[in-house]
């Protein structure tokens, strides 16, 4: 670790490299652009000493990681691995001194070389067919080149992309292997990115901002560009297409929730009295939270005004004290469904 690891701005790092590029999902080159050239670009309410702040996606991957982390280790142990392994290594290019980054977890020999690097990812089954089967060499396109861009600044010769796909307990492992010929042509729009536009303050144009990270174009056009009021746009496909796949999608919410709905009281109608059921496949809990204290405010009141006109010599805050405890109960709290299904593994079949 070095202090450059609190100025990321001032490197081109694998998400970075990703979205440069037109791969990354979340990340336009113009957040590139704003990101390099005016500091972190974060949300006014994100604290960094508290990680609830942070939205989901992030807030995920700062609880998944460090178990993640273990499970790799354990992993390339089980494969026989004779190295030694590192979490967040900042490493930077040995020739280029904007290109950097950290990286999630790395194997060391017994010379301290790096051998190989490991990327690493929380994502849920929605994301699910934009992944490859497990074994393959088919992680989502920014995370390959984002663990490539990491094994050509710290020299290793072999990685890995691992995805762990949260809400199925799903791990898949993705070898990367070296390729000369993508790793060059990152360095030169990385290297061409850099000089034309960070060095120069010069925002990459409208239409190099559209390629690629269909999740956050349309704010950083409008953090650099501004969208005015241009009046009523003239129809097109792609807008009657995107409202359509809206519309879908709240529909499909709604009746997911209403099945939610249907089969929450489906189950409260069966257990009834009872507060759990377990069968092989799965266990439903439906119990009380921790007790509520209940204070009846107005009773405390008028119990206080009764209570201060008969004292005689009673210290003011045992008068409260003793109205307060009179008037205070503790109420069970509400029941709460909770339902827990086993994922049964696919066994390997032969034939």
């Amino acid at each position: 670790m070095t202090e450059r690891t609190k100025e990321r701005g001032t490197y081109l790092g694998g998400q970075q490299i990703a979205a440069v590029l037109g791969l990354h999902p979340y990340m336009s080159i113009g957040d590139v652009f704003i990101h390099s050239t005016q500091g972190r670009q974060k949300n006014e309410d994100w604290d960094d000493d508290d990680w609830s702040s942070f939205p989901g996606a992030i807030r995920r991957g700062m609880i998944l990681e460090p178990g993640l982390c273990d499970y790799v280790e354990q992993q390339r142990k089980l494969d026989g691995s004779p190295n030694r392994f590192i979490r967040d290594v900042f490493v930077e290019d040995p020739d280029v001194p904007f290109y950097a980054g950290t990286l999630d977890l790395v194997e060391i020999d017994d010379n301290d070389r790096i051998v190989v690097v490991h990327e690493l990812t929380g994502t849920t089954m929605r994301m699910a067919d934009k992944w490859g089967p497990d074994g393959s060499r088919d992680p989502m396109a920014y995370k390959w080149i984002q663990c490539l861009w990491y094994m050509g600044i710290s020299g290793a010769p072999q990685g890995f992309v691992w995805a762990l796909f949260a809400d199925s307990r799903d791990v898949r492992r993705y070898p990367v292997d070296r390729n000369p010929e993508a790793l060059s042509n990152a360095r030169t729009e990385g290297e061409r990115f850099w000089l034309d536009h960070v060095v120069t303050n010069t925002p990459p144009t409208k239409e190099d901002m559209e390629k690629g990270g269909w999740g956050a174009v349309a704010d950083s056009l409008n953090a650099i560009y501004g969208f005015g009021d241009g009046g009523e746009l003239s129809p097109n496909a792609t807008v009657a297409q995107a409202a359509l796949e809206y519309t879908e999608a709240n529909e499909r919410e709604k009746e997911a929730k209403d099945a939610k709905r249907a089969a929450s009281a489906k189950l409260k109608l069966e257990l009834r009295d009872h507060t759990m059921c377990r069968w092989e496949g799965g266990t439903v809990h439906w119990k009380n939270n921790k007790p509520r204290v209940v204070v009846d405010k107005d009773a405390v009141i008028n119990q206080l005004a009764a209570d201060v006109a008969a004292a005689s010599g009673e210290h003011v805050e045992d008068i409260i004290g003793n109205a307060t405890d009179k008037h205070t109960t503790t109420k069970p709290g509400p029941r709460v469904l909770r339902v827990y299904i086993k994922k049964e593994k696919e066994d390997d079949q032969e034939g």
